[in-house]
This record gives structure tokens, sequence and C-alpha cells, in this order.
């Protein structure tokens, strides 16, 4: 998500999801609207445990379970807003509960929880026999060509192909749709394409689900990391991930951290 719309639900007519949906088609249009990957509502908690409720819809209308940027903002905005009053709370998304904290600095921390690595919860249909343990997928497409991918869960679907590994170049203009809405992802899913700089050091270009090309994306940095680390790209737990929009981790200034197992 490179930017969102944050609306207060208290300030809306209606929470039903079919009027939210049309709100965020309408408000997240780039040329009649404001303008914007995805339109977030805060909402009063309808589950015991949370704070507050994480209501997110992409840019073409459709629901989307968590964002990882888009926490961030979620959490500032309702501190700010007085929604809440510690700095620290729970979140109830699609996802599950997610708890972010914000520091003294305003900088915002989530524990994005544990990575699902089972294709079947990604959800991702393996058309190759699956055993446990770090192997990539493969996916034959319609065009004869072979893509190893590893599909990764951070509450929602990520589908991460590293280029390297590839035979042929991938154009993320067009591999991206293309995966986003693969049979194989009967849930579609964000796509990542990434390169390795170094080390810890990681290009990504995301293409994500509902929205198109991204800026930066939460969900994708932590599954980029996870999936550089099945793969034997990342020796230790930490990774730098660059996306169009900046650094993850950026200075300190924003931070995810993903559990990789």
């Amino acid at each position: 998500m490179g930017v969102a719309g944050l609306l207060e639900g208290k300030a809306l007519p209606s929470l039903e999801p079919a009027k939210l949906a049309a709100l965020a088609t309408k408000l997240c249009d780039r040329h009649f609207g404001v303008g914007a990957d995805g339109l977030i509502v805060a909402a009063h908690a309808q589950k015991p445990g949370a704070a507050l409720d994480f209501l997110y819809f992409n840019a073409d209308g459709s629901r989307a379970e968590m964002c990882g940027n888009g926490i961030r903002c979620y959490a500032l905005f309702a501190l700010d807003k007085g929604y809440v009053v510690e700095r620290e709370f729970t979140v109830s998304t699609l996802a599950g509960p997610i708890r972010p904290r914000v520091n003294a600095d305003r900088s915002v921390t989530v524990d994005m929880g544990p990575p699902v690595q089972e294709p079947a919860r990604v959800p991702f249909i393996a058309q190759d026999a699956y055993a446990p343990g770090p192997s990539p997928s493969q996916l034959r497409l319609d065009d004869g060509r072979t893509l190893r991918l590893w599909p990764v869960g951070m509450g929602n679907p990520h589908c991460i192909v590293f280029q390297d590994l590839q035979d042929a170049p991938l154009d993320p203009a067009v591999d991206g749709p293309m995966l986003e809405k693969h049979p194989a992802f009967p849930a579609k899913t964000n796509v990542e394409f990434v390169r390795q700089v170094d080390a810890t050091t990681f290009d990504v270009v995301v293409w994500e689900r509902g929205c198109g090309f991204t800026l930066a994306c939460g969900t994708g940095a932590c599954a980029t990391t996870v999936a550089a680390r099945l793969a034997g790209k990342l020796q230790g737990i930490r990774a730098t991930v660059r996306l169009p929009a900046g650094r993850w981790p950026s200075s300190g200034r924003a931070t995810h951290r993903p559990r990789c197992r």
C-alpha cells in the first residue's frame, strides 16, 4: 500500500461492506476521487478483547484481510483521534488480532505474527506434490513457462518470485496481474518480484491484489523476508527490503517484525 484513505466509522452513514466497497472505488479513483491504493475505516470493536476494528478495502472495492502499512497509519490515527489512550492496543482484523505500538518518537511497531508457509492455508493450490520444508512451488503457466515461487501468508496471500531463479525474465506489468488472478490462488494474491542485492538486501516490486503497482507493502516486505530465509538467500533473521517508496526497516522509523521460523 502506497497511499490509503482513512475515515472514522462514526462519521459514515453505514458500515455495510457493500456500501464501503462502493465508497472505496469512488474515493480511490485517481482521476475523479482522492486517489489511493485502498480505504481504511476505523470502527469500534465488535469482538471482545480488541479496542477497534480495522476495515480495509482495496481500490477496486474488494475486501482485504490486512495491510501492514495501513495498520501503522491506523494506529497513529486512532491515538491522535482519541479512539485509544494506550500506545499499544489490539486491533481486530480479518487476519486476526494485531497489536500495533506507537513509540515515543511516533514511529509505529507492529508484530505481524507468524507467517503461513503451508500452501493450502495461504491459500495456494500447489500443482506439484508438497513436502514440508524449505522448497519452492512450481507453477506451470498457459504460455508454457514454469515459475518457481514461494507462497507465503501474512494474514493475506503473497506470491514471491525471485527473478534470479527464473530461466526467462519476468515483466511485472504483465506477469503481476496474471499471477494475481491465477487459479492457483483462489483468493487472488499479492505478487512480489524480488532481486537480491547483497546478503541482506532485496529490491522488490509489488503488484498488489485489487490495486496494481504500489509504492510500498508492509506485509509484502515481511513475506519477502520469510521467503528469502526459506530460499537460503538470507542467512540471518534481519533484512533490508527496498521498495519504490523507501527501505524496510527505514532507519528505525518504521518497523515490521515477522517471525521467521
